[in-house]
């Protein structure tokens, strides 16, 4: 299926599934208009592009980051770890507009979307699974939290985690 201009100014939904497909459908009337099968395993996040809405982003329990272009209808990139099972994931707001992710090894990501690869890693000095994360409006915090129970931010500028309590 081929979502055309038009189909896409229409109001849209998309999910993502425990059987690792991400499903797109109009909000109106609840219809499939597409579906990517290609994850492993479940998907833990899918997020709309802040930039470009005929973009969608997900991350899976298979350590990958899946961008699908949906006015081709087809998949962009594909980012793989080897290790450490992704669970979130949030997308920087100001003008580097990269991915970030979290995963079950207490690392956020950040993914470009030209590059294969992390362009960087930055470790929680716990090292407990990271649940969730969001990145600030302004692109310049990211706050995340994990199996330790402690809410945190990350001056992206610094690269410094600051503790904000138990």
């Amino acid at each position: 299926i081929h979502m055309d201009e038009e189909t896409l100014h229409v109001p849209y939904l998309v999910t993502g599934g425990a059987d690792g497909a991400v499903r797109v459908w109009k909000y109106h009337n609840r219809e499939l208009i597409l579906q990517y099968s290609e994850h492993r395993k479940g998907v833990a996040r899918v997020i709309i592009d802040e930039v470009q809405p005929n973009i969608v982003h997900s991350v899976g329990g298979d350590c990958s980051v899946l961008s699908y272009d949906l006015k081709a209808a087809r998949r962009m990139m594909c980012h793989i770890v080897n290790t450490g099972m992704m669970i979130g994931m949030s997308q920087r707001k100001d003008s580097e507009r990269e991915l970030v992710t979290c995963d079950t090894l207490g690392r956020l990501l950040y993914w470009d979307i030209d590059v294969r690869d992390p362009v960087l890693a930055v470790q929680d000095p716990s090292h407990y699974p990271i649940r969730a994360m969001e990145v600030s409006p302004t692109g310049r915090f990211i706050a995340f939290a994990g199996d330790d129970f402690i809410l945190k931010v990350l001056d992206t500028k610094e690269q410094l985690i600051v503790s904000l309590g138990q």
